[in-house]
């Protein structure tokens, strides 16, 4: 763990634009955050934000919602979104696999992968994301 690693772990919990699988009622949660019935962009696996930051900016008349199961990069992407006023984003931090707990209706248009390793070792085969199982 690095030097300040447990301080974004720590801060990323209380940034407006982020939100925790744990949470209850996170579906109504999200969509009072978004405040309107704009179309959503769903990116896995969005790591530091840049792809889903940069996506809201050319598209203000979508909502982005990044899902990363790691704190610290959903920092980086939080920071980075409000840094840049944006209101159309917002990042949840949860596994890929609780998606059907939390959206128990469907509200996303598009589901975004847009990094997937194209050649898993053999023994990973069957976690990787992209396996028929997952979708």
């Amino acid at each position: 763990m690095t030097r300040r690693k447990h301080l974004k772990q720590s801060e990323v919990r209380t940034l407006p634009n982020v939100f925790h699988s744990k949470q209850p009622g996170l579906d109504k949660l999200i969509r009072t955050y978004f405040n309107n019935n704009n179309p959503f962009t769903l990116e896995l696996g969005c790591g530091n934000g840049e792809y889903s930051n940069t996506l809201a900016q050319k598209h203000p008349d979508r909502n982005f919602l990044g899902i990363d199961r790691a704190g610290a990069r959903i920092w980086a992407a939080s920071k980075a979104s409000l840094n840049l006023n944006l209101h159309n984003t917002a990042f949840v931090i949860t596994y890929v696999e609780k998606l059907l707990e939390i959206f128990n209706q469907p509200v996303v248009d598009e589901i975004w992968i847009p990094y997937p390793n194209p050649l898993p070792h053999r023994r990973k085969m069957k976690k990787i994301l992209t396996n028929p199982a997952f979708l």
